[in-house]
Formats: structure tokens, sequence, C-alpha cells
């Protein structure tokens, strides 16, 4: 989704642009990443041909299919030939001037304020649209925990235990209606006990669509459906996941004078060193170091 956002922006800079799908499946159908942004945002968005991308020097995943051979290029390849492929630093603001070739390519994470400043506003509201009917037929808890598990657990970025126990006492004993979500269901019920046992109604996103839907909720996409409960709920307890930076902002604009919505992030994030200037943290998030 910082992709889009940066996308946005550099349109509203006057660029034109296209998507690379990287990650693009071997029977040559888009990504489950990008379908998945397609289906937040409400729309679709142009992908580079193999051409366009050849242009750039970068051959990506290739399916070839013909009545005498089959051939897949699993990995891309860059060619040192013609390489117009821009990298941004690594969790980096935008640099204040940007490659002068008429076409290229641009990798990074983009996750900095300065790639999506002025685009924001549009992005949430397309957010909010689309997002509008799910988020009203589910409840919203007193708090909602989110854990980031998968490739974090290879890369060193996962969250300490002990962070989300300083989060919790960030949070009065009087919110005791609480849904864990993860991308590990095992490690959401695991928290999710932990928290029963300390006195809280502890609840996982499995739980909440039994009772609050029977079999109807439980057809819902699992990942909309943890989206929306994060954007429901009162109060976040945050993971250092884009899903739930993009997730919990939505929240802040949903639940905007509401109530005072008590957010709790993860200071440090994933790369950053200095959090007063990445730009991540709004103002009224309280940040937690990480370990």
């Amino acid at each position: 989704m910082f992709q889009f956002a940066a996308a946005k922006q550099l349109e509203l800079d006057g660029a034109s642009i296209l998507f690379s799908d990287r990650t693009k499946r071997q029977s040559g159908t888009a990504s489950i990443g990008l379908t998945k942004m397609e289906q937040f945002i409400g729309t679709t968005v142009p992908l580079a041909s193999t051409i366009q991308e050849l242009a750039t020097g970068y051959l990506p995943r290739t399916v070839f299919n013909s009545p005498f051979v089959d051939f897949v290029l699993s990995s891309p390849i860059i060619l040192p030939f013609r390489r117009r492929i821009f990298t941004t630093p690594d969790f980096g603001p935008k640099p204040t001037s940007m490659p002068e070739w008429s076409l290229y390519r641009i990798q990074g994470y983009f996750q900095h304020r300065s790639w999506f400043d002025r685009s924001l506003s549009s992005v949430i509201a397309s957010l909010e649209e689309t997002t509008r009917g799910t988020r009203t037929s589910l409840p919203s808890f007193d708090v909602c925990v989110h854990l980031r598990r998968g490739d974090y657990l290879s890369h060193g970025w996962e969250l300490s235990f002990d962070y989300y126990v300083r989060c919790l006492e960030l949070m009065s004993i009087r919110f005791l209606n609480v849904v864990v979500t993860s991308d590990d269901p095992l490690t959401a019920m695991t928290f999710a006990l932990y928290l029963n046992s300390k006195g809280y109604d502890a609840h996982t996103p499995e739980q909440v669509a039994s009772l609050n839907g029977g079999t109807s909720q439980r057809h819902l996409d699992p990942v909309l459906h943890d989206f929306c409960l994060m954007a429901n709920a009162k109060n976040v307890i945050m993971s250092n996941s884009t899903f739930c930076w993009w997730a919990t902002t939505l929240g802040d604009s949903v639940n905007q004078g509401y109530h005072q919505r008590i957010v709790a992030y993860p200071r440090g994030w994933v790369g950053f060193l200095d959090d007063e200037s990445d730009g991540l943290a709004q103002p009224s998030w309280q940040q937690v170091p990480r370990k």
C-alpha cells in the first residue's frame, strides 16, 4: 500500500506510473499481494509490459508457453548494459532529486512520510469507501493487538513479548475487551489465551466470526476481516507491520472525534534510527521501545 501511495504522489508531480508485479505467479496471473492491494483500493492498477520492463534493464519473472517449449524464469534478471533502476535508501526519505531518465524503475519500501504526505488523504478515502461494508458489520473492541510473524522471524524484525506487555500497561484496566490479530493464527490464539489468564476478555478473529455473524462471517476474506477489526478498535497496540499501519491510520480517520483513541506504536519500526523524523508515527500515537 505504501507503494501505491508513493505512486499517487509521484502522479501529483506529473509522473506517469506503471506497476511492476515482480511476484507474478508462474501461471502468469497477478500475485496475491497485487490482487489484495487492488481489492483494498477499489481499482486495478496499470501494469508494465515485459517490453517496458526490459527498457529499464529489468527482466521480470516470465512464463513462456508454446507447442514446442515451456519456459519459466523463476527469478528476475538485471541487465547491466541497460540499467535504469533507481533504488531508494531503505526506509529513507524521498530524495530531493530524481533520475532524469524518461523511463526508469523505482525500487524501495517507501515507508517514509515524504513519499506520501500529499497523497495520504486520498488513499485513506479509498480505503474508507472499500472497507465500509465490512467495518460496519463487525464489532468495535476496546483494544486490538496485532502481532506480525511470518518472514519477520527470519529477518529478526519481530517485536518482543515485553513490548506488548508494556503497551498493555498504557491501556487502562477498564479496557478488558480485546481482539488479537496476526498473520499466524496459532500466535494469535496463544496470546489471546495469555490475556485471558490475566483477566482480559480476549478473542481471535476466528472466534469473533463465530460469535458475531455465524457462518456468514466465516466466509469473509480473513485479511479484510483482520484489517477492519483493527480499524474499528477503540484503541490499538500496533506491530511494526505496514498492514497494521494502514488499518490503524484508517481507524484514526473513521473514529475521529468519537473518543480519545490510544495507539501504541513500536519506536524504531523496522529500520528507522530516528522516529521523530520518519513521519510514520502520528503525533497522537504513544511510542513504546521495541525491545
